[in-house]
């Protein structure tokens, strides 16, 4: 299936545009999309032996060490040689399909770079705060710095099915794979659990939910929201390390109406008070007294890889600080971002 003769390709600004994603299949996607003349598309997963220095431990390593790698487009990384061949007077945009999204990407100017707001709201100690402005129906909380006092704490949340802790190093990037959430039954955290001194990790602790892990995933433009069929998470509890295993996503089989006016409703007050445009993804438990958000994370993600290929579009969020283009090609109701999903289901 081509997709050449998308809007996309009327909605980038005009001359070379550079592409860096995490898998070379997404990135032979772009290279399809937008052409060879017009566009190089870099993938991360093909970084010579000698940019992996250290394994890589856990989704959240691996995010920051895809951040390190795009920062060096500065002329200090691998990635400088094929793109400045391509592009040496960097001129050229430069895209970060989701999930990237680094602090430092060189001097070239970047389309569809998400607000620092937007990212703020990913850490899983102040999401509360939007569930609560945007009216959601959320699980008692609490918040705190340092780790002393995690039993004593989750004393007060446990309904009596445990505890979920999640810690967020101060100032540090959104975590992501379940890294850096931990539970517990019985009153006592688990003696794997990290000590931190107060002042550099911030947790938060809310009772073990009981039901089905879901996301609920949509696009939000400036018009409307779109919802993305919701996901069913396989997430398995570990009881000897007090961790989740998380084992990717599969289709939710029930009636999701439900989860689609949800979606749209998040989406909608996302818009109204962040501002928002684009991918988002919300998860949390399918309890007995409906849906209860715990995540939020200002992209899509990789449940989305699972949707039907018919949902593939573009991701249209930016600022005009940022050198968006004003959207012609979806009837002018957003402005463009760098994410795409590629052609017959392959993710962007």
């Amino acid at each position: 299936m081509s997709r050449r003769g998308l809007p996309i390709n009327r909605l980038l600004p005009s001359g070379k545009v550079l592409v860096v994603c995490g898998r070379a299949d997404d990135a032979a996607a772009w290279q399809d999309l937008l052409g060879p003349t017009r566009c190089l598309a870099l993938a991360l997963d093909d970084a010579p032996p000698a940019a992996r220095r250290r394994p890589l431990r856990g989704a959240s390593d691996h995010l920051s060490w895809q951040h390190h790698a795009i920062s060096g487009l500065d002329g200090s990384g691998w990635l400088a040689g094929p793109a400045d061949a391509f592009d040496p007077d960097s001129t050229a945009a430069l895209l970060l399909p989701d999930p990237l999204d680094p602090p430092h990407s060189g001097a070239r100017r970047r389309i569809g770079a998400r607000q620092p707001a937007w990212q703020f709201f990913e850490d899983k100690t102040v999401v509360d705060a939007l569930w609560d402005a945007a009216g959601v129906p959320r699980a008692q909380s609490i918040v705190g710095d340092g780790t002393a006092d995690l039993a004593r704490l989750g004393a007060i949340v446990d309904q009596g099915t445990g505890v979920v802790c999640s810690y967020q190093p101060i100032g540090a990037g959104p975590s992501a794979g379940g890294d850096g959430i931990w539970w517990w039954r019985g009153g006592l955290p688990p003696e794997a659990i990290p000590t931190v001194e107060p002042g550099t990790w911030r947790v938060r602790l809310m009772p073990f939910l009981e039901g089905v892990p879901v996301r609920l995933h949509g696009l939000t433009l400036t018009t409307r929201i779109v919802p993305f069929p919701p996901m069913e998470l396989v997430t398995l509890p570990r009881p000897a390390r007090g961790t989740f295993l998380c084992a990717g996503a599969v289709p939710i089989l029930d009636d999701t109406a439900e989860f689609a006016e949800q979606t749209d409703r998040i989406g909608a007050s996302l818009r109204e008070r962040l501002g928002y445009r684009g991918g988002f993804s919300v998860d949390g438990i399918l309890t007995v007294n409906g849906f209860i958000p715990t995540d939020f994370n200002a992209r899509l993600t990789s449940a989305m890889e699972a949707a039907p290929s018919d949902l593939s579009c573009s991701d249209l969020v930016t600022t005009p600080a940022e050198g968006g283009q004003e959207g012609s090609g979806l009837g002018g109701d957003a402005w463009l971002g760098g994410h795409l999903l590629g052609a017959d289901g392959d993710g962007g």
